[in-house]
C-alpha cells in the first residue's frame, strides 16, 4: 500500500481506479456504480480531493471527477482550445494508449454523432492519431516523444529503402536528437 494512505481502504481505490479510467465520471455514476450512500461517496471523494489525487468540476448541475494526472498534452500550438467532451477524449486516450474505437466509443459515453465530431476534430487538430497495434488499430496522444519516434522509425526506413543518404539521414536524426533536447533541458 502506499505511504499516503489513499490507497489503504479498497472502496477508495477501487473509487480512484474507476475516475482515472472514466474521466469525468458524475457523482451520480459513481453512486450508481459502487452503490455507496451519497455521505459515503462524498467522504471518499473529498478524502481523493484533499490528498490531490482527484479533481471536481461543475458541468452544469452535476459534479465531474477526474484524476489529478498532469496532463502532457496538447501537443500543440498553445492557442489550440479544447472542449469537455474533446477533452475525456484525450484524457482516456493517455491513461489507454493504443484504445481501439470501439473501446474509446463505449469508455466515452459519448453519442455517437457528438463522439464522431470530437475525433474528427481531434485528429484535424493533431492531438491524436491513429496507430497499427497488435490487435488492431488504436489512438494516441501526440505528444513530442511520440512524435520524435516516428520521425526516427521513418528516416531510417527512408535510409534502409536507398531514400536518402547516411549524410541525410544523420542530418535529420541530430536536428532531430536536438530539438528533443532543447524541450528537455
Amino acid at each position: 500500500m502506499e505511504a499516503d494512505g489513499y490507497r489503504d481502504h479498497r472502496t477508495r481505490d477501487l473509487l480512484y481506479d474507476y475516475i482515472i479510467k472514466n474521466p469525468g465520471a458524475t457523482f451520480q455514476m459513481l453512486k450508481t456504480a459502487f452503490r455507496l450512500t451519497d455521505g459515503t461517496l462524498r467522504y471518499h471523494l473529498d478524502y481523493l480531493m484533499k490528498k490531490r489525487k482527484v479533481v471536481q468540476e461543475k458541468s452544469g448541475r452535476e459534479k465531474c471527477y477526474y484524476s489529478f494526472i498532469k496532463k502532457e498534452y496538447p501537443y500543440s500550438d498553445p492557442s489550440v482550445r479544447i472542449n469537455r467532451e474533446q477533452e475525456r477524449i484525450l484524457e482516456i486516450v493517455a491513461s489507454e494508449p493504443g484504445i481501439k474505437l470501439s473501446d474509446l466509443k463505449a469508455r466515452s459515453g459519448l453519442k455517437d454523432d457528438i463522439f464522431d465530431y470530437n475525433m474528427k476534430r481531434l485528429r484535424k487538430m493533431k492531438l491524436l492519431w491513429k496507430v497499427k497495434g497488435i490487435e488492431g488499430p488504436g489512438y494516441e496522444v501526440v505528444t513530442k516523444e511520440r512524435l520524435s519516434d516516428e520521425v526516427f522509425l521513418r528516416t531510417v526506413n527512408k535510409f534502409l529503402d536507398g531514400e536518402i543518404d547516411k549524410g541525410q539521414m544523420m542530418t535529420i536524426l541530430r536536428r532531430l536528437n536536438d530539438n528533443v533536447d532543447d524541450e528537455r533541458g
